[in-house]
């Protein structure tokens, strides 16, 4: 059915926010700044402001949850976390009926209550009904009559979870991907609040153009071929995900008429296996690698801020073998390699000093910008650096654990010696001459 929008053009809102009419240049239409200011033509975007109602959110760590309160805020509401006696989770409007008073300043007096730090007003944790007013003594006329709001809360993969909505709350196994309660898997992570509306920042993790530009040329990156586009399309898959499926690549050296190319072929770079990028309501975004996975949930905690739920990948794998150091059969010989190896070795230790803390930034960051793709030295100290084996030594154990899931996969056919691979001569001359490691 044809629904009518008023021109964008004549409003200043709607779909064309930011767009002339036809003939019309930027310069003719004073007063129109970059940006939407409406979502009027999406209403349903526009109500999910404060994020989706009627579903399970990660909230806090399950390690971090014990008898002493946690406060957070989601989807808008103030809430109390903390665990009764019997270690179970949970949850109440941090907000006592009475003065307004966070709930979560309070303390408690009985088993399986919680009194307010003001007037002592004491709530069940279970109903979240007020069974004492201790400053008006034990025949209070209150008792009963005033209730704090409590919240479905389940613990599962080492997070606590959330339900907020008006509903009968869903089984907590609906909220979550199936594959992390089916599979045997090992899971860490990071919970941070950030500024920006949750909606922006679900859009950027599964917004396929904008690493190929926006990340070439961070550090992550340096060593992996990016392509130039990609022609991709949407579609449902399984579990209620929508996943990226793409159809086109265009890499390196693409002539672009009237400029010339771009991007360059850089020797260094090895191409890189393209991840699998789906994303889920109520705001979980999946990327799945080769052999681990990477989540993301958004949760809305106001208008403007938003809690990111997300796992580094050397969490998920720790000590993993990204790269190594080949020389040829005649570098090998040559009276270079044995120094080559020392340098490295004591560059790979000033480079550990400086992301313990121990090391001068500001010479570390300058030297980047100086030789890297990265010019800005602040990025160099803003960002998460990895970590290298002070001592120069290849990773033989991951590197194992990742042939073996090659050839699980099918990826390989024979499992090949790492041992007749790998030389560690040059590294062992090298730590003779500079000694252990005593950062």
């Amino acid at each position: 059915m044809a629904r009518d929008i008023p021109s964008p053009v004549a409003t200043g809102e709607g779909q064309g926010e930011g767009t002339p009419s036809a003939g019309a240049t930027p310069k003719q239409l004073p007063g129109r700044g970059l940006g939407r200011r409406s979502w009027d033509t999406w209403p349903a975007y526009d109500a999910a402001e404060l994020g989706l109602r009627e579903y399970w959110y990660p909230v806090v760590w399950s390690g971090q949850l014990g008898r002493k309160p946690v406060a957070v805020k989601v989807l808008g509401e103030d809430v109390m976390l903390l665990r009764d006696n019997a270690g179970k989770p949970r949850a109440l409007a941090n907000r006592c009926p009475h003065r307004g008073v966070p709930l979560a300043l309070g303390r408690q007096e009985f088993p399986g209550t919680w009194s307010c730090w003001y007037h002592g007003w004491t709530y069940d944790l279970a109903s979240g009904a007020m069974v004492a007013c201790l400053t008006d003594g034990p025949d209070s006329p209150l008792t009963g009559k005033v209730h704090v709001k409590t919240y479905p809360v389940e613990e599962r993969i080492g997070l606590v979870w959330l339900f907020l909505g008006d509903g009968q709350a869903p089984p907590i196994e609906d909220g979550i991907p199936a594959e992390l309660l089916q599979q045997p898997n090992a899971r860490a992570g990071r919970i941070t609040v950030r500024p920006g509306n949750w909606r922006l920042a679900a859009e950027n993790g599964f917004d396929e153009g904008h690493a190929k530009f926006l990340h070439r040329s961070s550090l992550w990156t340096l060593m992996r071929r990016m392509p130039a586009y990609s022609r991709t399309h949407v579609e449902p898959s399984e579990g209620d995900w929508i996943t990226r499926k793409t159809t086109a690549v265009g890499m390196e050296e693409i002539d672009y008429p009237g400029l010339g190319k771009w991007p360059r072929r850089d020797w260094w770079r090895r191409r890189g296996g393209a991840p699998v990028c789906s994303i889920r309501l109520p705001g979980c975004l999946r990327i799945a690698y080769p052999g681990w996975t990477h989540y993301e949930w958004y949760v809305a905690s106001d208008a403007d801020g938003t809690t990111a739920v997300f796992k580094w990948s050397d969490a998920i794998y720790p000590n993993q073998q990204f790269n190594a150091i080949m020389y040829s059969p005649q570098f090998a010989k040559s009276n270079t390699a044995k120094g080559f190896m020392t340098a490295y070795v004591q560059g790979v230790r000033d480079y550990n000093d400086v992301i313990r803390g121990k090391g001068n930034m500001d010479e570390f960051a300058r030297i980047g910008a100086k030789y890297l793709p990265v010019k800005d030295p602040a990025i160099y100290k803003a960002v998460r650096q990895i970590g290298i084996n002070p001592d120069g030594k290849l990773q033989l154990g991951p590197m194992q654990e990742d042939i073996d899931f090659y050839i699980k996969d099918g990826l390989l056919k024979n499992k090949p010696d790492l041992s007749k691979l790998v030389d560690n001569s040059f590294v062992d001359g090298a730590l003779k001459e500079l000694g252990p490691y005593k950062g």
